[in-house]
């Protein structure tokens, strides 16, 4: 909906008097329909609406026409998109000892989400529900992983915390096109060299587990669904994978409280 390109304005009225003028007063007032005709003859009851704004064309003439300072007072129409995604990982890695091939799991979850209206932001818990749930995971990993010893681990989990998912996937991107130029994550310029994180690539990664909106569909029903992509369960070993997550949550939630995978 919010990449649709709409032929006729859309506005937002949450005052109560307003809708009620424009609802009660004036439509149902004047433009009521009985057998397919109007109660009410012509001229009916209409509301016109009124919002300016700025043409701003493309973003790289939106974003030059901010930066032109021709007066005192200039006017200011659009901002790049830019933030910072949030990356970590369950054991920690060097630079020293190479990672190897289908041997982390990125689980990964967005921050953001936007609005066709100013000043309301009604997808947000979507987005707060996926990375709540994926602190909890990772507080309860990192709990689990202090009785095992680091040198006998194979496996590492990343966990991403991704920015700019609302607008065409800018997190997420970013991170696949530093691991295609060998840049991921960033070196800290002021860490030894020593002390670098090892360098990730995609051959590096062996599954990818998206925590979306996390909910349950009703009071009485606390089931959360898995869902796969075709390519993905093509592949025999992510198949079989999501196939024992699956046995794993029934045969542990079914069985003792009768509640789904949670």
């Amino acid at each position: 909906m919010f990449f649709t390109r709409w032929n006729f304005p859309i506005f937002l009225v949450d005052n109560e008097t307003s809708i009620d003028i424009i609802v009660n007063q004036c439509f149902n007032k004047y433009n009521t329909v009985k057998d397919g005709k109007h109660v009410h003859g012509w001229p009916l009851c209409a509301a016109q609406l009124k919002s300016r704004m700025s043409g701003a064309k493309d973003s790289v003439t939106c974003i030059r026409r901010s930066e032109n300072v021709v007066t005192m007072n200039p006017m200011h129409y659009c901002d790049p998109l830019t933030d910072r995604n949030v990356i970590s990982t369950l054991y920690a890695t060097s630079n020293e000892k190479p990672v190897s091939n289908r041997s982390v799991v990125v689980v990964g979850a967005r921050l953001d989400t936007f609005s066709m209206f100013d000043g309301l932001s009604p997808g947000a818990d979507s987005a707060v529900s996926g990375f709540v749930t994926l602190l909890i995971a990772a507080q309860m990993l990192n709990q689990l992983k202090v009785s095992q010893q680091p040198q006998f681990v194979q496996n590492n989990v990343l966990f991403a915390l991704f920015n700019g998912e609302a607008f065409d996937y800018i997190g997420s991107s970013r991170i696949v096109y530093d691991m295609e130029k060998g840049r991921f994550p960033l070196a800290n310029k002021l860490s030894l060299a020593k002390m670098q994180p090892a360098s990730l690539a995609l051959h590096h990664i062996s599954h990818f587990v998206e925590l979306s909106q996390v909910a349950p569909l009703g009071d009485e029903d606390s089931t959360v669904y898995l869902h796969t992509d075709p390519v993905s369960a093509g592949t025999a070993e992510v198949n079989q994978t999501w196939l024992l997550l699956v046995f794993y949550c029934e045969g542990t939630f079914f069985s003792q409280n009768g509640q789904g995978c949670v």
